[in-house]
């Protein structure tokens, strides 16, 4: 990518180049202050940055994100002195983040993430101190500084941040302050990512008290640390504008924070799967925690039955609570989840080794018209498979495997789509997809009014028959239940 500037510093490839996709200029002296060159997954540029991008001095803004590269971020770009916002995400850099960076005194915006990075954070990023947004996440092996540069301390300078990723980041850990202290500087932050994909990189210890000086926090991922223990501090329901709390893939242990009873307002993500949590879920999220999208709770050893004030999670779309110790009945207030009626992607995953779900399928299950995900497997649930089941016609995964169901499986396009291991462990089921015939008395039950429909006008049509002559008749059609024939003809059969 080569451009070519003027003494003043304006692009002069051709004389309107202001006007060109991505360039912005000042209306009165005409220098470029914005580059936006950002590239999609589809298109984007290719190439290096040419040093002359340096005599862009009164560039604010310079946007050259996706650029397909596989160079290192030259050194110069700490000479662009008046830039604001850079962003060099997915870009394909590798090497280390040069140090000259930390001569933008005037940076809010700096985004490094998804790219090759590698080695020590500089410590000169603490320069920044109108730095509002820091994204180093999703590199390659990006760690903070050692012991003897001060290792966190110079995050402490950034006080007015509001964006902080530093997701799989190495040596949080590694430093003179206790797990996490270095947040009580950010009294303003939003955003935190310190989740980890790297298992040798993982924060470890007890989260520390100190999130009642955070209350502007609207997102916390501390996912996939492993070693973060403990309970949750009481101070995290303080966080009174968060609306997503992701800590799964822990360590975290003992009953559902109470505190969050406080974070009614907003907090629509609560993802605390893959801990040690116990004891009940309590009633009160029902009642509090209305905002909730998303609910996952697996893989914890959560216990006891389900309220039904769970079901005033009316805007809840995704409820997972597989892989518990969950037992009783499933709440037959299920269809008031309303906005699995009116969304486009919605989940219910009961499924467990050590769930003891047991009762029926309600029937009002049908209400959730838009369910995409439905999973009620590896419980102990009886009865019937409700025929208004297949009246879900979005449904892309179903599965009732290894429950005690019953009957025959409902028929519906969608039903018989599935593979036949979502409804095997199941010894008294058969219909299609399953290999196992139903018997001919076997029917579906929306198909049995349909039936007495057809017999009650096959009998006004024999009424002439003796009643020895009716019954032989009724009694080749092999049917299994008892049924009243109607009060219009004088005399009554119990025909089976």
């Amino acid at each position: 990518m080569t451009l070519t500037y003027c003494p003043r510093g304006r692009m002069i490839q051709m004389p309107d180049c202001c006007k060109w996709q991505g360039v912005q200029c000042n209306n009165q002296t005409g220098y470029v202050q914005i580059l936006d060159l950002h590239g999609s997954k589809t298109r984007h540029l290719s190439g290096e940055i040419n040093p002359s991008i340096t005599e862009l001095q009164h560039l604010k803004y310079l946007d050259l994100s996706r650029l397909s590269t596989s160079g290192q971020i030259p050194k110069y770009i700490g000479s662009i002195s008046n830039l604001r916002y850079l962003d060099l995400s997915n870009g394909g850099y590798h090497g280390k983040i040069p140090s000259q960076i930390g001569n933008l005194s005037q940076l809010r915006h700096f985004d490094l993430s998804s790219n090759e990075l590698i080695g020590v954070i500089p410590f000169q990023l603490g320069n920044l101190s109108l730095l509002q947004s820091l994204k180093l996440g999703s590199n390659s092996d990006l760690r903070i500084n050692n012991q003897s540069q001060g290792n966190v301390e110079w995050l402490s300078n950034l006080s007015s941040m509001r964006n902080l990723d530093l997701s799989g980041v190495q040596n949080l850990n590694d430093s003179s302050h206790h797990t996490l202290q270095f947040l009580r500087k950010f009294p303003i932050l939003e955003e935190l990512n310190l989740s980890i994909s790297n298992t040798n990189n993982q924060l470890k210890g007890e989260l520390p008290d100190c999130w009642n000086n955070l209350t502007s926090l609207k997102f916390v991922d501390l996912s996939n640390n492993n070693k973060l223990s403990g309970k949750i501090p009481s101070s995290m329901g303080s966080l009174v504008n968060m609306e997503a709390l992701i800590l799964r893939n822990n360590s975290f242990s003992g009953q559902f924070p109470s505190s969050l009873k406080n974070c009614s307002n907003k907090l629509a993500l609560l993802d605390l799967g893959e801990n040690m949590f116990d004891g009940p879920i309590p009633s009160w999220i029902g009642d509090s925690l209305h905002q909730l999208v998303i609910l996952s709770l697996p893989s914890n050893n959560f216990n006891g039955s389900l309220s039904s004030n769970l079901c005033f999670l009316t805007e809840l779309q995704v409820f997972d609570l597989s892989h518990n110790s969950l037992s009783g009945r499933i709440p037959t207030c299920v269809n008031k989840f309303t906005s699995m009626a009116q969304d486009t992607k919605n989940s219910i995953s009961l499924e467990d080794h050590s769930n003891n779900l047991t009762g029926e399928i309600p029937s009002n299950i049908s209400y959730l018209k838009l369910l995409d995900v439905l999973d009620l497997s590896r419980n102990h649930l009886s009865g019937r498979i409700p025929s208004s089941l297949a009246h879900i016609d979005r449904l892309t995964l179903l599965d009732l495997s290894n429950n005690q169901l019953c009957g025959r499986i409902p028929v519906g396009t969608q039903l018989q789509s599935f593979n036949s291991s979502r409804f095997e462990g199941n010894s008294n089921l058969c219909g299609k997809p399953l290999d196992i015939e139903c018997p001919v008395e076997e029917l579906a039950e929306h198909q049995k009014p349909q039936v007495r429909a057809v017999l009650e006008r096959y009998l006004f049509q024999i009424l002439e028959c003796s009643n020895f002559e009716i019954l032989h008749v009724l009694e080749a059609v092999n049917l299994p239940d008892k049924f009243l024939l109607s009060g219009r003809i004088s005399y009554s059969y119990w025909i089976w």
